[in-house]
């Protein structure tokens, strides 16, 4: 399996930028051979207090681009039911028509997300590649639990706007939720400054069930692709059975 994490800036103040560099990182990734690709929350604006930003179209442009492009999705959104707005991650895959919907659990009190934002109540697990899959926000990271909810994960996605200036914290919990679950976690986090002047960096990371970090196989000025080889979930499923720590 092919990964491509989207080296992503959002335009604040300029949605439809931040579409045409999404459309952008889609045909590179796509060239590139990847399977999947990844974008970070709240992907089109960043992470934000600013509900008009959002709109339901969102899902439709990030469908079609997957169909257009012939590659699976995980991207940020915010989406409305009822009369709650929640901090979105959303998989798409074109080939089988499968879509998986998580809503944030652990809001950010810090940043007062949890004054504009509803909580979710819902693990989310779903299959792609004939392995178990989570998705997660950011914030999430930093409960374990919500790791374990989904039993037997194999493949944890954590899209998120995490600062630099935490970087050490983004690593180590990253590393922590894998070792434990004895599984692979995708960290895609955004880059570049936003309009309050927080420095992202450029955080995103893979690490497998050992706690290995997962070196790129390619790196562009868009993306970064990380390969999950065969014999590497072999060897994760190997792990599992000789020290089967989920079993405790």
């Amino acid at each position: 399996m092919k990964v491509a994490g989207a080296l992503f800036d959002p335009v604040y103040s300029d949605k439809e930028q931040s579409k045409l560099e999404a459309i952008d990182a889609f045909k590179e990734a796509a060239n590139a051979g990847a399977d999947l690709i990844v974008f970070p929350e709240m992907t089109l604006s960043g992470f934000t207090m600013n509900c008009p930003l959002h709109d339901p179209g969102d899902m439709s442009f990030f469908e079609e681009l997957a169909k257009t492009n012939g590659i699976a999705v995980i991207y940020g959104t915010v989406l409305k039911v009822e009369n709650c707005l929640y901090n979105t991650a959303v998989f798409y895959d074109p080939e089988s028509n499968k879509r998986a919907v998580y809503f944030k659990r652990k809001l950010f009190r810090y940043a007062k997300e949890d004054e504009f934002y509803c909580s979710g109540k819902n693990s989310v697990q779903f299959s792609y590649q004939e392995l178990k899959c989570s998705l997660l926000i950011c914030y999430d990271l930093r409960f374990p639990e919500l790791f374990r909810d989904t039993i037997g994960g194999e493949l944890f996605f954590v899209i998120a706007c995490w600062p630099k200036s935490r970087k050490l914290h983004w690593h180590t919990l990253l590393r922590a939720r894998a070792i434990e679950n004895q599984a692979f976690v995708i960290g895609v986090n955004r880059i570049g400054i936003d309009e309050k002047g927080v420095d992202y960096g450029q955080l995103s990371a893979v690490y497998d069930y050992y706690g290995k970090r997962l070196k790129p196989s390619i790196k562009t000025s868009k993306l970064l692709i990380w390969e999950i080889s065969s014999q590497r979930i072999k060897k994760m499923y190997h792990w599992r059975k000789v020290f089967p720590v989920l079993k405790t």
